[in-house]
């Protein structure tokens, strides 16, 4: 894992704050908004959108490989309109992370609302 760690630390870095479902709210026109922003801090980039996938996994079960990959792409897509030096998060980088959140929410299964376990596969990647 200290291997994974230090090689997810680079590249650009982004606001991160500990990304679940109770910290977004979306209106009926679609419209996402964070909210609870009070310690922001940052991360590389494709690791709040790792956050967010594990803890909705691990609340209510696997998630299919098309939506983690929609995802994905809605996420690159924003960042590139906000900057392009911001680059892409491919889904290998967004896989590393999800492997760092399995680790540390591992302490945390069957409590906080996790009632699923971390699947022991990894999702078949798509094209992100």
């Amino acid at each position: 894992m200290l291997t994974l760690l230090e090689k997810t630390a680079e590249g650009p870095t982004a606001f991160y704050k500990d990304s679940n479902p109770r910290n977004f709210i979306i209106t009926e026109a679609g419209d996402v908004y964070t909210v609870d922003t009070d310690d922001l801090t940052l991360a590389p980039m494709g690791y709040d959108p790792a956050k967010l996938i594990a803890t909705l996994v691990l609340t209510y079960g696997p998630l299919p490989a098309p939506a983690i990959d929609s995802a994905l792409r809605a996420y690159n897509e924003a960042a590139e309109r906000h900057d392009p030096q911001l680059g892409t998060t491919d889904r290998e980088r967004l896989d590393d992370f999800l492997a760092l959140h399995a680790v540390l929410t591992a302490p945390y299964a069957g409590r906080n609302g996790y009632r699923h376990s971390w699947p022991s596969r990894p999702s078949p990647r798509g094209s992100a």
